[in-house]
């Protein structure tokens, strides 16, 4: 029996190449009455004016205040990890209270009327807040957090009440 040889290649469409182009972009600077007429007589239902005005959505957006999770003068045994900076990954507004979570884990509430740091919602010093939610039905604030004495593998809910 004659043993039959495949040979195989990296390319099986014999060496040819699809190359796909870049579209050309449309007029770089569009008016915001441009946008609009184009929504308007566009036959595409799926063309939101969303997607097209997200640029004149946030252009004035300005800084109306600065809270800082860091406090290099805190000396608080109970959170090691409050000493490094670190981003903010989550903030929920809640009544006259800004709650903020850091990528460390360390959540911070902060005031309002006052602006200044209310409290760390962390209870103990081995756990890492993970995510926050605002429950609007019973006024209160859902903490998804892990614990190192548990390897940082159980997720826990708490509740807190804002008061």
């Amino acid at each position: 029996m004659e043993a039959r040889r495949i040979s195989a290649t990296p390319r099986p469409c014999n060496g040819r190449r699809v190359v796909a182009r870049k579209r050309p972009r449309q007029e770089a600077v569009i008016s915001s009455v441009r946008k609009l007429q184009r929504r308007e007589i566009s036959s595409r239902r799926e063309r939101s004016f969303a997607m097209n005005s997200a640029q004149e959505r946030f252009r004035n957006i300005q800084l109306q205040e600065e809270f800082d999770t860091h406090d290099p003068k805190e000396n608080n045994a109970l959170l090691p990890y409050i000493r490094k900076r670190s981003k903010i990954i989550e903030i929920v507004a809640a009544r006259d209270i800004v709650f903020a979570l850091s990528q460390s884990g360390v959540c911070a509430a902060f005031s309002r009327v006052t602006n200044k740091r209310i409290c760390f919602l962390n209870g103990s010093p081995d756990e890492v807040v993970r995510s926050l939610f605002y429950n609007k039905n019973n006024d209160s604030l859902i903490t998804v957090s892990v614990y190192g004495s548990e390897n940082f593998s159980a997720l826990r809910c708490k509740t807190t009440r804002i008061e």
